[in-house]
């Protein structure tokens, strides 16, 4: 008897789960609310897992927990705002017509279609039918410029190409220049995350100038910044999976958000979701099973203090 095939998706090999950071996950950490500098260690810290595996609760407790280093990357989507939701908050709510404008500038990082495609009855070519979510180039840079980390979630092939940007995208360390040094140094080991530096081949580069001296002033050397450092943006993606899909099930469910057909096409999607990541955990840094919520938060909690923020020093 031949086995069963593989669902079809791209493979991107990356850091396979670490089981010391799961066994060190069962005691609870509390976040250090008196520190003094936080050195981070990743810049895109992002949650995929089936709709209603507990990613958004998970994200909410971060911000919760450290609201000055984790900041939302808010998504577009062209679905109806929910009840509650709060536009710019939630989701940059928009039309098809303008997310397709973003797609066509190449603003988008990832973009996904939850739907399926309606054949017309007056041509051969079929329309989609469902909703649109993706995440841009700025809504990233943003988070970055105010030197926190990303928190976004988004499905398999948006964690892909988020990868791929990341790996692509080049940052450089604020300048320490040298009537800085002292008080520059603090932000020089934040690792913050800025745009990326000017090429010195490039017209916008700052070329030496010599300094026009008074008769008799004593010479001294203009300050003159170091050179920037670069590195590509550090990501950590962390697969969140429901105990089974009966209780994926309930949870959606007990939303009472979604319509019969549009819950029938989760769960559709969610079983492809699930069968595609038991088979290639190798994309994800960390896969933890979501049967108790706060089990599962203790353990990401214990992954952000040794994974993502390293304490330098506090009070």
């Amino acid at each position: 008897m031949s086995a069963a095939p593989k669902a079809s998706m791209p493979v991107i090999s990356t850091v396979a789960v670490a089981s010391a950071a799961h066994n060190a996950a069962r005691r609870a950490m509390e976040p250090l609310k008196g520190t003094v500098s936080l050195k981070r260690l990743v810049d895109v810290l992002l949650f995929v897992g089936p709709s209603g595996c507990g990613k958004s609760t998970i994200i909410h407790r971060l911000q919760r927990d450290w609201p000055t280093l984790f900041e939302f990357s808010v998504s577009h989507t062209t679905r109806r705002p929910r009840r509650g939701e709060v536009p710019g908050q939630h989701y940059h709510f928009v039309t098809r017509e303008e997310f397709q404008q973003l797609i066509d500038m190449g603003s988008m990082i990832e973009y996904s279609h939850l739907g399926f495609h309606e054949a017309s009855s007056s041509s051969r070519q079929s329309r989609p039918v469902g909703d649109l979510y993706g995440t841009s180039k700025k809504a990233v840079s943003v988070v970055l410029e105010h030197n926190r980390v990303v928190l976004m979630d988004t499905d398999l092939r948006g964690a892909i190409n988020m990868r791929r940007y990341c790996a692509g995208e080049v940052v450089g360390m604020r300048p320490v220049t040298a009537s800085q040094r002292g008080r520059g140094v603090a932000q020089q080991d934040s690792g913050t995350a800025s745009p990326a530096p000017v090429p010195l081949e490039s017209k916008h580069a700052v070329a030496p100038t010599r300094a026009t001296l008074s008769e008799g002033a004593a010479l001294s050397p203009a300050p003159c910044p170091e050179p920037r450092a670069t590195r590509t943006l550090r990501c950590m993606i962390i697969f969140i999976a429901p105990p089974s899909m009966e209780v994926l099930e309930q949870r959606l469910r007990g939303r009472q958000s979604e319509t019969e057909a549009s819950l029938q096409l989760r769960m559709q999607l969610n079983k492809q979701w699930m069968q595609w990541a038991r088979e290639n955990q190798s994309l994800f840094d960390y896969y933890i099973v979501n049967d108790d919520l706060e089990l599962c938060y203790t353990k990401v909690k214990s992954i952000v203090q040794s994974e993502v923020l390293k304490v330098e020093s506090s009070l």
